[in-house]
């Protein structure tokens, strides 16, 4: 389970009555009590109240209004300054000049979401530590989130083999991944840990031939963003880039299979089409008949379609062939290509 942790960060003044912000000449506090802008706990505070990368929750929910304490090099107090927001936090944050600390004041307390009580005394060490181990958490979780309407297409590889130029991972909603690669569809897994400090990606495939010697490995995160990641194994190095609605792509739909280790499911097909849409030129279904397909001859001759509300595969993964027909015309818009899969959910 995620934790969130609350923080409300309480500096206190004596002989202050003024909300102003405005600098104090004087303080008794010493080196020990205050985060240097050099430290690896000031460069954690920046990394947990900044938003990035994108669409994660932050594991450190900083409550507002609060005051912060700026010291010179000296530990003379240069400014305070209530902090309403995030944006103005971080603002605050990367501007504090070099040489320069803030304050928090001790102890912080907070229950966890699985009811823990957490208590970080009167040391930065302490706190680094639980920020830190925190925002490896979200990382983690960035890593492994379902990115959806999206795939990760291979955009370069330095190694031995450069053949995976355009190939793609799909992650799906059963936190699955499916490699396409030259008509090929492969199951597999990819795991984020931290490993003293480095992020890992782990690539398994489910796959005993060449594809699956060059991609199963414990990959180093060299790089990562919310739309890249660069990876290295120590022989090989390859970045993948997150794109989303591209036209033309494979998808995946997974549903559990009817009994253990069967491999076979039931698909409702009808139910995957606002889906697959961004991969069309479909704006609204509602003008558009959708069929399916065992073969791409089949829905070329609107031959044989296939009960779209409950199939049951015959292959696994299988492909199927949806044909997209204009109303109003009657014409083709497009043959898509989708594949479903049966997997376990026991």
């Amino acid at each position: 389970m995620k934790k969130i942790i609350n923080l409300v960060l309480l500096v206190l003044f004596t002989g202050i009555t003024s909300c102003e912000n405005e600098p104090v000449e004087t303080s008794t506090i010493s080196e020990n009590d205050v985060i240097n802008v050099d430290s690896d706990l000031f460069r954690t505070l920046v990394a947990i109240t900044d938003d990035e990368p994108k669409n994660v929750t932050a594991c450190i929910d900083f409550i507002y209004n609060f005051t912060i304490i700026e010291y010179n090099s000296n530990l003379e107090i240069v400014n305070f300054k209530v902090m309403h927001s995030d944006q103005e936090f971080i603002l605050f944050l990367i501007g504090i000049e070099e040489g320069n600390s803030i304050s928090l004041s001790y102890p912080i307390t907070s229950t966890l979401a699985n009811g823990d009580e957490l208590i970080i005394n009167n040391n930065n060490d302490e706190l680094q530590y639980n920020l830190k181990s925190c925002l490896e958490e979200e990382t983690i979780g960035y890593c492994n989130a379902v990115l959806e309407d999206c795939v990760w297409k291979v955009a370069f590889l330095e190694g031995e083999n450069n053949d995976y130029e355009d190939a793609y991972f799909e992650i799906s909603p059963m936190g699955n991944i499916w490699f396409h690669y030259n008509e090929e569809v492969i199951l597999g897994t990819w795991i984020s840990l931290f490993i003293e400090d480095e992020l890992h990606l782990n690539i398994h495939l489910l796959d005993e031939s060449e594809i699956g010697e060059d991609w199963n490995s414990d990959w180093k995160v060299t790089y990562l963003t919310a739309d890249e990641m660069e990876l290295f194994n120590g022989e090989s190095y390859f970045k993948i880039v997150k794109e989303c609605f591209s036209p033309c792509k494979q998808l995946v739909f997974e549903e559990c299979e009817i009994e253990a280790d069967s491999g076979i499911a039931t698909f409702n097909l009808e139910s995957y089409i606002d889906c697959f849409l961004p991969y069309t030129l479909v704006v609204d279904p509602n003008e558009y008949t959708f069929t399916f397909y065992e073969t791409y001859q089949n829905a070329l001759d609107e031959n044989n379609p296939i009960n779209s509300t409950s199939y049951n595969n015959t292959q696994n993964p299988q492909e199927i062939f949806v044909r997209i027909i204009e109303n109003d015309s009657g014409g083709l818009l497009t043959i898509l290509t989708i594949y479903i899969a049966a997997v376990s959910c026991y």
